[in-house]
């Protein structure tokens, strides 16, 4: 160890002199050994660069390959632009017809015609709106999927050599695949942009005519008031510019095109009515012919006017008395042929139950309104016309006052219809003043009260027709179903009154929709009522709209009419003829809280009411209760809380304050108790729960009866015994566990008195029960010779004056 210390520093000079010659020797290589050398370590470098690249490019390969596949799917599958294609032509011909009308200046155009082309227009505008948003949505996802293949095409790691065979193809077709999908994105961009450019120009197109339409018919409007004509004791033919034939068959040309326009672009309204049509038409043939199969079918269908007359033609008058509501603006023509098709129906249907002075008015009305609902396509005044004018409303007229006079029925079989004497005067006001203004020179204003006047008399007769069979198709449902257990829900004569009332209401806002809809009013009646729901109101700092109050009621009243609705089919009905206990009741009252409580957030909801004016409004409503609205808030609680702890429910025999009965029904404020004499209780909740309440029935229906019963002092007592035991043992009604008890109770003044306890299964048969034991025991005792003696008093009598009795 100590030589090796002392040679430590030789050892280190050998290793710097051996390090110092391979440096030398290093700085020392030819020219060529360091070319060589650079060459290697450059090759490997190379090398190692292309297995990099290589590597990339099939990873860009692999997702380039993606890309193209998935925009060529999408560009085959979702951008058909071949419907929108083949219909511009259609819209620039049809506008093309609509700008000539319009630029004609000696084509004199009256209401209906301006009416007629203003719907077309916003029919074509909103099929134009939805192509020119269709067409920008395929523009924008074009557009996108071109900026990713042009990324592939001017991906410069693809152009360059790659020494691999198999890869090099792979990105030969990669590249020839993105440039042909380039080319077919870019002509497909410039086609579209092209359909783009004729949709604009057409949309502007209408517009312009749109506004030129409702200038026309603001100042047409205004002028009808004023005298059009001459008066009628003054005109000549060479008033007129064309006979009537000409102006006939000019409307008929007009009326067909206007009608095929319309019907080619209004097919998925239509197809929402047929499917609506073929739904309704199946419910009532199914139910029709399940019904024909029982043995008293010919009494079940007795009832019933249309169906039984024609399901197919009664489901169709149906669908036609709503259908033509379904479009949003349809044109008149379009109107009245579904018009025409509803009055032939109609009349067959009703031919069976009118008087004969009844079908020979409804003959002449229906004559008429077919008059007028051609006069009412005229596009332009004639000669004929109106004298055809004068004569129809004087027809009118005196249909109307025959009807008047007669003071008879118009129907046989069928209800009479309570607005028959109304609607006649409205006809016969409509009809006078349609002879007034055709008279004065006012041609327009007596073709619309015309129409108006014979179209009210003949819609109102066909809702009330609609009414009836809607309210016979609910009826065959009921009877259908009557071997099922919907049976029990669906009880059609406590239907009948609500189902009543709301077809009033819908055929009343059905009657005044085409009411103002053919005096021309429906449009400045929707704008006026647009203006005055939705215009916005304030008070202090809130502000409202009536809209929204009236949704926020709406949907109160609907929550309303569904409890109601489900309590009528799921709550007390069911146990009108039986006592058996159920908790559907509780059920029932969670149920319609729930609506209530669902009601109410969504009316806020939809009402757009914020959430500070709620609080206010729980404050004023705390402020309320408070004050004078504690017996109201204490029955709600105290509903909720029956609710969920249930002391009572539907079908228990309970007593209350002195008043006895079974409860019917459980409500949200107060409860239904029916008692023995027919009589219904209306017991507030909260009295449920402060006052004593006895329910009989909360655990079982047991009931314990009670019986005194007297024998003769000379009579067998425990015979006597045996024998009530023996009449009590043998009535399956009466309770063995626990046992019947029979104890000698008192001995009377004429009798030995027995105590009689015995149990009944049930406390409704507790009376007829007791009555059966006591006859059995007094038949019984008869045979046995037991008397059940009467109240005896022996009387003394200590003396009589005069000696007489």
């Amino acid at each position: 160890m100590k030589k090796l210390r002392y040679n430590k520093p030789l050892i280190i000079f050998i290793l710097l002199c051996i390090t110092l010659q391979k440096s030398f020797a290093q700085h020392n290589l030819s020219p060529e050994d360091s070319i060589r050398k650079a060459q290697i370590r450059d090759s490997i470098a190379l090398k190692q660069q292309a297995d990099t690249a290589v590597s990339k490019i099939a990873s860009k390969i692999e997702t380039y390959t993606f890309t193209i596949s998935r925009s060529s799917n999408y560009f085959k599958r979702r951008m058909d632009t071949t419907k929108i294609a083949a219909g511009i032509p259609s819209v620039e011909k049809s506008l093309t017809f609509f700008k000539n009308r319009l630029d004609k200046n000696d084509a004199e155009m009256n209401l209906r015609n301006l009416n007629t082309f203003t719907i077309m227009l916003q029919e074509k505008g909103s099929q134009l709106s939805d192509w020119q948003k269709s067409l920008s949505d395929y523009s924008d996802q074009i557009v996108k999927s071109n900026q990713e293949v042009k990324k592939i095409v001017n991906d410069g790691t693809l152009k360059l050599n790659i020494p691999d065979t198999s890869l090099s193809r792979q990105v030969q077709n990669v590249l020839r695949k993105a440039r042909s999908l380039d080319s077919v994105q870019q002509q497909a961009i410039t086609r579209i942009n092209l359909m783009k450019n004729k949709v604009s120009i057409s949309s502007l197109l209408i517009s312009d005519m749109m506004s030129d339409l409702n200038f026309r018919t603001t100042a047409f409007k205004t002028a009808m008031w004023g005298k059009e004509e001459e008066p009628l004791y003054g005109i000549r033919p060479s008033d007129y510019k064309q006979s009537l034939w000409d102006v006939i068959s000019s409307t008929f040309t007009r009326s067909i095109r206007v009608f095929n326009i319309y019907t080619a672009g209004s097919w998925d309204t239509r197809s929402i009515n047929l499917l609506v049509l073929f739904a309704f038409l199946s419910w009532c043939w199914i139910n029709y012919r399940r019904v024909k199969k029982y043995a008293d079918a010919d009494k079940i269908l007795g009832p019933l006017h249309f169906l039984n007359h024609s399901v197919i033609i009664s489901c169709l008058t149906a669908f036609l008395c709503v259908g033509p509501f379904m479009y949003p603006n349809p044109p008149m023509v379009y109107m009245h042929v579904n018009e025409v098709i509803r009055l032939l129906l109609i009349t067959y249907l009703l031919m069976p139950f009118f008087t004969p002075s009844a079908k020979t008015n409804w003959i002449i009305m229906s004559a008429l309104w077919l008059l007028f609902a051609f006069d009412d396509l005229f596009l332009e005044s004639a000669f004929g016309e109106r004298f055809w004018l004068l004569i129809g409303s004087a027809a009118a007229v005196l249909t109307c006052v025959k009807m008047l006079r007669d003071k008879g029925d118009m129907f046989v079989k069928l209800d009479e219809s309570p607005v028959k004497k109304s609607i006649t005067i409205l006809t016969l006001s409509f009809a006078a003043l349609s002879i007034i203004f055709n008279v004065t020179g006012r041609v327009t204003l007596a073709k619309i009260f015309g129409i108006t006047a014979v179209q009210s008399f003949i819609f109102t007769f066909t809702l009330k027709a609609f009414s009836t069979i809607i309210l016979e198709a609910v009826y065959l449902q009921s009877k259908s179903l009557r071997e099922s257990r919907f049976s029990e829900f669906l009880v059609y004569d406590e239907l009948k009154t609500k189902l009543r009332r709301a077809l009033w209401i819908i055929t009343g806002i059905l009657f005044l929709i085409a009411f103002t809809k053919s005096l021309t009013m429906y449009d400045s009646v929707f704008k006026f009522l647009d203006w005055f729901f939705n215009k916005q109101r304030s008070i202090g700092n809130m502000q409202f709209s009536f809209m929204s109050i009236a949704i926020f009621v709406f949907v109160i009243w609907m929550s309303s009419i569904i409890s109601q609705f489900i309590n009528f089919f799921f709550g007390s009905k069911i146990n009108d003829n039986t006592n058996k206990r159920s908790n559907i009741g509780s059920v029932m009252l969670l149920v319609r809280l729930a609506i209530w409580a669902l009601g109410f957030m969504i009316a806020i909801a939809a009402a757009g009411i914020p959430l500070d004016k709620i609080s206010i409004m729980i404050g004023a409503l705390g402020v309320g209760i408070g004050f004078g609205l504690q017996n109201i808030v204490n029955n709600l609680v105290s509903g909720i809380i029956l609710a969920f702890e249930r002391p009572i429910q539907v079908g228990d025999y309970i007593e209350i304050d002195g008043r006895a009965g079974t409860v019917k029904e459980i409500g949200v404020r107060s409860s239904k108790i029916s008692n023995a004499d027919g009589a219904d209780i209306i017991v507030p909740n909260g009295d449920m729960l402060s006052k004593h309440l006895i329910n009989w029935t909360l655990h079982n229906r047991n009931k314990r009866m009670e019986i005194v019963v007297g024998i003769a002092y000379e009579s067998d007592v425990r015979k006597a015994k045996e024998i009530i035991e023996h009449v009590l043992k043998n009535n399956s009604k009466v309770m063995q566990s626990p046992g019947a008890s029979v104890l000698l109770n008192n001995f009377g003044n004429s009798s030995v008195d027995f105590k009689i306890n015995f149990w009944s299964y049930d406390l409704s048969d507790a009376g007829t029960l007791r009555s059966n034991i006591m006859i059995e025991i007094f038949e019984q005792f008869a045979k046995a010779g037991i008397e059940i003696p009467y109240p005896k008093q022996d009387v003394y009598i200590k003396g009589i004056e005069g000696g007489k009795l």
